[in-house]
């Protein structure tokens, strides 16, 4: 069998591991054994001889075991002479023991029989402990027990002798045989670790190179979403600003052509707001930033608001938008909820033109799901698995004629996994489609006093608004608004000196050198008087959450629609009309 430098490595690190511990049992054995040999024969001098010899030669593998175990040699040849002498002391101690062997066969057999049983157990002893290196192991074995052999026969050169001889030298076969398979056993088990090791190190290094990988992909995901969070406002406005002109185009009489014009730039602002927010709104999930505010909602109201926003849509689309109010309370963030559902009757609209689209609610168990039906074209199966993937589009003319990116699903289901709920679709070609949210928790009516309100037919007129606003474009665009809503309008870029009388504030939130919203409103109640009611217009994906001391201020996300604007500025003039007592 070949040995490489680099087996002859492990083989004498094992051999010498083991040899200190080792050579002192065989002294021990050396010991007992020349007590028995002592006490039986007259031989006093040779035995003495024999001691001192094998106990000089125990002693020194014992030394020469603990030095390389100490001082592990580094160089091929400080290894190769501590093998060398560990195989010379090895045949010397081999030549002792069979010595020892032809002086009890002069004896009598029951000497030879004791001594046979200590050089049997030593040989054992010297494979169990010498099988990594089978030259110092066959060393010992083929130089002690063969002399025991031929001292049987010397003993008695009858049949019997012939028999005992031959039964020690098969003895020796025996323990040679396993020697090497021992050998080979370690050879193969140090040959699989070391396998595995390199596969440990080729994997540890694959590891690390998928870990920087995916670190690199994780900062450049984050950075574009920084990017996009950042810049959302600079880039929110001009769309914003398009919004309420085209807005205030809309309050003039025009003609025909004019409005049809009109209404080509107002459609293709919000196709182009409506992708802006797809794209915001996933760069705001990619960094998990998306705070949720449970709070009892009125499923019925909030579900008949999404269907009066989007008679419109649903008209130019030429879908017939069908709506069952349920009676029902839950408990869920209804600005996210909103944007759920808003997604899904985009798509609804859009790949199910001219057809037929139902949105309600239906109890189940301790909950409520939502469905959104349409009766349009369907989806093919193959899409179905993945419609709710990022950026994908199905290649077929029902959606390839239309405007969109495929992130409306996705931006669904990450939003609806935020609020713990379940969105899925059921469909098939020429059949429709069925969209279902599930995992809404039903919750009892809340109890709210009720109370009168006076009518007032025109709740914007005479309204005094103050707009803040640092951009000198949308400030102008948001008054002229205003004003053709019947409000008055006090045009600020920064915080009055002196009351100004106002009802209600529209601040924009970042003010640059001006300040932030919060910081403007507070000035204002504080000139006022009085909790001046409030919206902040924002153009930020997330901003701080206000303190718990700051009354709530509603905010809208901009670009702005403003028939939410309107809404919640009437919804203001009516709460001031039901405060003030009638005259």
């Amino acid at each position: 069998m070949s040995v490489t430098l680099a087996d002859r490595d492990w083989e004498l690190d094992l051999l010498f591991g083991l040899g200190l511990s080792a050579w002192i049992v065989h002294a021990g054995v050396v010991l007992l054994t020349a007590g028995t040999f002592v006490g039986l024969t007259d031989g006093v001098a040779f035995t003495t001889a024999w001691l001192a010899a094998m106990l000089m030669l125990s002693a020194g593998l014992a030394v020469l075991s603990w030095k390389y175990a100490r001082r592990r040699p580094t160089t091929k040849r400080g290894r190769n002479r501590h093998a060398l002498a560990h195989s010379a002391l090895t045949a010397c101690t081999g030549l002792g023991w069979g010595a020892g062997a032809l002086v009890a066969a002069g004896v009598d057999f029951q000497v030879l029989l004791l001594y046979s049983l200590a050089l049997g157990g030593t040989a054992l002893g010297a494979v169990s402990t010498q099988h990594s290196f089978p030259r110092s192991c066959f060393l010992s074995l083929w130089t002690s027990i063969p002399m025991l052999a031929a001292a049987h026969v010397w003993h008695d050169p009858s049949a019997y002798g012939a028999i005992n001889g031959s039964m020690v030298v098969l003895y020796t076969i025996v323990l040679s045989s396993l020697a090497l398979r021992m050998h080979r056993f370690l050879r193969t088990n140090v040959g699989l670790t070391r396998s595995l090791d390199a596969k440990v190190a080729e994997l540890t290094k694959v590891t690390d190179e998928l870990e920087h990988a995916r670190r690199q992909a994780s900062e450049a995901n984050l950075a574009k979403s920084r990017f996009l969070g950042q810049a959302s406002h600079d880039l929110r406005q001009p769309i914003h600003a398009i919004g309420l002109l085209v807005a205030n185009l809309k309050e003039l009489r025009l003609g025909r052509s004019e409005r049809e014009v009109l209404g080509s730039i107002e459609r293709s602002v919000q196709s182009l707001a409506h992708l802006f927010r797809s794209l915001l709104d996933l760069s705001l999930l990619d960094v998990g930033r998306t705070q949720v505010r449970n709070e009892p909602v009125n499923l019925g109201e909030l579900l008949a608001g999404l269907v009066r926003q989007n008679l419109e849509l649903a008209r130019r689309s030429g879908c017939e938008l069908r709506f069952v109010q349920p009676r029902a309370w839950v408990e869920t963030d209804p600005a996210l909820l909103t944007a759920i559902l808003q997604n899904l009757l985009a798509n609804a609209f859009k790949y199910a033109s001219r057809a037929r689209v139902l949105v309600g609610a239906r109890r189940n168990g301790a909950g409520y799901d939502i469905w959104v039906c349409d009766a349009g074209p369907g989806i093919h199966a193959n899409d179905l698995a993945h419609v709710f993937q990022e950026f994908y589009r199905a290649e077929t003319p029902a959606v390839q004629g239309q405007e969109g990116v495929g992130l409306g699903l996705a931006i669904a289901r990450r939003v609806g996994a935020a609020l713990g709920l379940e969105i899925v679709i059921h469909s098939a070609p020429r059949r429709g489609t069925r969209v279902v949210v599930s995992g809404l928790s039903r919750i009892a009516p809340p109890l709210v006093a009720k109370r009168r309100s006076g009518h007032r037919a025109h709740p914007l007129s005479g309204f005094t608004v103050a707009v803040v606003d640092d951009d000198e474009d949308v400030l102008a665009a948001t008054a002229s608004l205003l004003e053709r809503w019947g409000c008055k309008v006090v045009s600020l870029r920064e915080a009055p000196d002196e009351p100004i009388g106002c009802d209600a504030i529209v601040c924009d939130f970042d003010l640059g050198r001006h300040g932030s919203a919060p910081a403007i409103i507070h000035a204002i109640r504080k000139q006022e008087n009085r909790a001046v009611p409030a919206v902040i217009l924002s153009g930020h994906t997330q901003e701080p959450r206000a303190s718990p001391e700051e009354p709530a201020v509603p905010r809208l996300q901009k670009p702005v629609q403003p028939a939410e604007l309107r809404a919640l500025l009437t919804s203001f003039a009516l709460a001031r009309g039901r405060s003030t007592p009638a005259r």
